[in-house]
């Protein structure tokens, strides 16, 4: 049983606990598998163990919660948006609750206990009953305090970065229990997996709850379908990535030197095997043409579960969260799998092939950039010469000349509509 069906599987037999709450913060839970001590005292002593101080002209009601999962990727996105409501709102900071202590730990105490007792009659599994006991504690904590605070700012619109994120996704469900209208953004290509190696991440379409969803384009509202999402609330605005105070940068300097090195592009730790898998048919092409290369690591990537797969006289450097441009300048092309960033270097005219493999469970829609063995990459490599990048990065996302306005436009209109979704 893969993690992603474990999730299911768990989500199912806890039906009653837990309720609509999105199954994603199982997934912690089940790949440790052992008692989180220090997580789960924090849940039990303190009244609350999030900050969120984000309002505006109480209209807008949106929170800091992505900067502390320290992705530094998700928090420029996150800041971009920020930025971008500070210039056109008044904005007032909202107060901060942070590790505020409660006095009411013999009460959690027995609760907790009683609450492990009915889960694991269920699941039979000691560990993680505790941990989810604990995790359902700070939920009913929480609660209270998100309650508090919409009733007290009264938005019109609640807006999260991603509303299957723990607290992202508790306080999208109390808003819409509050007759309070939500959106969630797009913070990377999102995919619809077949049943075979589907990874917990599919979650973050599947069982996204928002009234709202400001996507990339019209192929993730397809992905979307597949699932048999209602789309009507989708809103076609492009990425965050192309808001620049200046202007869309869509291009880069074409003008620079063949230097036969490859960038391999990891996808994020769930995508282990594959990572290796890349990393050893890439070691080969460039032992047999005289390439090259330098690793692009995810930011959830652990480097020593690579390292008997690094072949140190090809490889030139490890990086992470290295700008686009800086990074296109170091390479000829780039190797990817399933990472967003295989798409958004398209915007440059750099070419990413697509590695295919057996957890390549997606129609990604860049046939002429895909392979599955050494030989067909040296074939779409001389054949690539003719590929439009930027005609494909079209295709995924959209509203690219307009993206800051597009923004501002349908925050203004799901903010003064009604009933009607279609407002775009």
């Amino acid at each position: 049983m893969t993690d992603y069906e474990k999730v299911i599987d768990l989500k199912k037999k806890l039906e009653n606990e837990i309720g609509d709450y999105s199954s994603y913060f199982l997934y912690d839970l089940v790949k440790i598998n052992n008692i989180k001590i220090k997580s789960n005292l924090k849940k039990l002593i303190f009244k609350v163990n999030f900050n969120s101080k984000f309002m505006i002209q109480s209209s807008v009601y949106t929170t800091n919660y992505i900067d502390t999962l320290k992705r530094k990727d998700h928090s420029q996105s996150n800041q971009k948006l920020k930025k971008l409501l500070k210039a056109n709102y008044n904005i007032q900071e909202d107060e901060v609750y942070l590790f505020k202590l409660d006095f009411n730990i013999i009460y959690n105490i027995l609760k907790v206990l009683y609450t492990i007792y009915k889960i694991n009659k269920k699941i039979n599994n000691i560990n993680n009953s505790i941990n989810i006991a604990f995790c359902l504690l700070e939920y009913d904590k929480n609660k209270k305090i998100i309650e508090k605070r919409l009733k007290k700012i009264a938005p019109k619109l609640v807006l999260t970065f991603c509303d299957i994120l723990p607290l992202e996704n508790q306080i999208t469900l109390i808003a819409k229990k509050n007759g309070i209208k939500t959106v969630t953004l797009q913070h990377g290509q999102y995919f619809y997996y077949n049943d075979e190696n589907k990874p917990i991440h599919s979650l973050t379409l599947s069982e996204m709850q928002s009234d709202y969803f400001l996507t990339w384009g019209e192929y993730t509202l397809n992905q979307a379908l597949k699932y048999g999402k209602n789309t009507d609330g989708f809103i076609k605005v492009g990425t965050l990535k192309n808001i620049d105070d200046k202007n869309e940068r869509l291009t880069i300097d074409k003008k620079k030197d063949i230097k036969n090195v490859v960038g391999i592009i990891f996808d994020n730790n769930l995508g282990i095997e594959s990572n290796k898998n890349m990393l050893n048919l890439v070691s080969k092409f460039c032992r047999l043409l005289g390439y090259k290369y330098i690793i692009r690591l995810h930011p959830t990537n652990n480097i020593d579960d690579y390292k008997n797969h690094i072949d140190k006289k090809l490889i030139l450097d490890i990086i992470r969260n290295l700008p686009e441009e800086k990074y296109i300048n170091m390479i000829d092309f780039s190797i990817s799998h399933l990472s967003s960033m295989c798409i958004e270097l398209l915007k440059y005219n750099h070419k990413t092939f697509i590695f295919k493999d057996s957890y390549s469970n997606v129609d990604l829609d860049l046939e002429k950039l895909e392979f599955r063995n050494l030989e067909e990459l040296k074939l779409k490599l001389r054949q690539s010469i003719s590929i439009d990048c930027q005609k494909e990065y079209s295709k995924f996302i959209e509203n690219q000349a307009n993206t800051k306005e597009n923004y501002l436009l349908a925050l203004k209109k799901m903010i003064n509509s009604e009933e009607d979704k279609n407002i775009l």
